[in-house]
């Protein structure tokens, strides 16, 4: 390879590792939704249903906690199952704590995959060192835990911590549910939760609709081929924004080697037998219930294959009555694919997120999503609130990067 090769190599490699840093944020820009459209404003032939209850009013409180949150949901953050009575949160914000952790007394590992990773018990020097760390909490003071889109309890700080939740130390806090809530803790079928110093509760002898995943929920025959027909369709009408800011990396990456080459024409040909309408059509399907209105929304994850290769991905979400109506479709991924020499893993439908739990923060029946995203070197967990135009990007984010 000439040196010409090697520096254009280097910097297609370059581009796609500030691709990957810059994704965070294009998913946030590409999912963030503008002010919901009421339906007096959507005009003739809206197909709205009529709300399970009206909406809150200007003064109710609820309101004026969301409005709070949009501008600053400091008070939530993430928290995560450390084992079978105590949960573990963090408090500093991604900034790296200067510590020898080989210095400190070991408390284990979380039975969570991730978020808070190790813990070790801080040494008077290291509290004495940042005493604004950790004094975010202090022991003795009862918490709030969401579970659950309709699940909440009170929890005990306990201790403050430092976790490793990966390439880095940071300051957190042990808190423990009352052996009288145990039963709440023990029927959460995710380890990954929300912690603040308040919460808001309904009116009272308000009914909410349970905000959350629908287990019992199948898809029939005739509705999941409904459901590829309109990813299909949208795929295909997505195809050509996606190639026309794909040109540009082929020129590049044709330009680097034989190679390079290789891949630009095998893309090419990917893109055009797309757009023929080939590639074998996989997705998988979940249901939730999360607006007022209470009716199913569908979220599905969908990739098309091409010589088995993963050549297109495309997260899409549908209301799903009366009739079956895409929502919106995220198709990021799919751009990624086409970058030559990404460091990413995109071979399936994980790479578009995982759906770690679903909330009701603010118990108004809208519900938020707390979405994993692996990264090349990191991992993100963040919270969104849903609309039907679209994601809507809360303060509360966790992200783990290594250099």
């Amino acid at each position: 390879m000439g040196p010409r090769a090697k520096l254009l190599l280097g910097i297609c490699a370059l581009s796609c590792v500030v691709g990957w840093g810059a994704y965070r944020i294009e998913f946030v820009q590409r999912n963030s939704a503008p002010a919901p459209v009421s339906s007096a404003q959507q005009g003739p032939g809206s197909t709205a249903p009529i709300p399970m209850h009206p909406p809150a009013a200007a003064d109710d409180p609820r309101v004026a906690a969301r409005l709070a949150a949009v501008e600053e949901d400091a008070s939530i953050r993430l928290a995560v199952r450390f084992d079978k009575n105590r949960v573990v949160f963090l408090t500093s914000d991604g900034d790296a704590l200067a510590v020898d952790t080989k210095k400190l007394r070991s408390l284990g590992e979380s039975i969570a995959k991730y978020g808070a990773g190790s813990l070790w018990e801080p040494d008077d020097e290291l509290q004495a060192r940042e005493p604004k760390l950790f004094s975010a909490a202090t022991v003795g003071d009862q918490w709030q835990l969401q579970i659950s889109g309709s699940s909440q309890t009170p929890v005990t700080i306990r201790r403050a911590v430092v976790a490793d939740p990966g390439c880095d130390t940071r300051v957190g806090f042990l808190a423990e549910v009352d052996p009288a809530h145990q039963t709440e803790l023990d029927s959460a079928s995710s380890p990954y939760f929300l912690i603040s110093k308040d919460a808001v509760s309904a009116s009272p002898g308000e009914k909410l609709p349970g905000i959350g995943p629908l287990e019992d929920w199948k898809a029939t025959p005739e509705l999941r081929l409904l459901i590829g027909q309109q990813l299909q369709k949208e795929m295909q009408t997505e195809l050509a924004s996606i190639r026309e800011k794909a040109a540009s990396e082929y020129v590049r990456s044709s330009a680097v080697d034989e190679a390079g080459q290789s891949w630009t024409e095998k893309w090419e040909g990917f893109d055009a037998k797309l757009a023929r309408g080939e590639g074998k059509l996989d997705y998988d399907l979940q249901a939730f219930r999360l607006t007022p209105d209470g009716v199913p929304r569908l979220h599905a994850r969908a990739k098309w294959a091409l010589d088995g290769v993963t050549a297109f991905l495309m997260s899409a979400w549908f209301r799903s009555e009366p009739t079956l109506a895409l929502q919106f479709s995220d198709t990021s991924e799919s751009e990624h694919l086409r970058y030559y020499g990404f460091l990413g893993d995109l071979t399936n439908v994980d790479a578009m997120g995982t759906i770690l739990n679903v909330f009701d923060p603010h118990r108004d029946s809208r519900g938020e999503l707390l979405i994993f995203h692996q990264g090349w070197g990191g991992y993100d967990i963040g919270l969104f609130q849903y609309t039907d135009a679209g994601l809507t990007p809360s303060a509360v984010s966790f992200n783990v990067g290594c250099d």
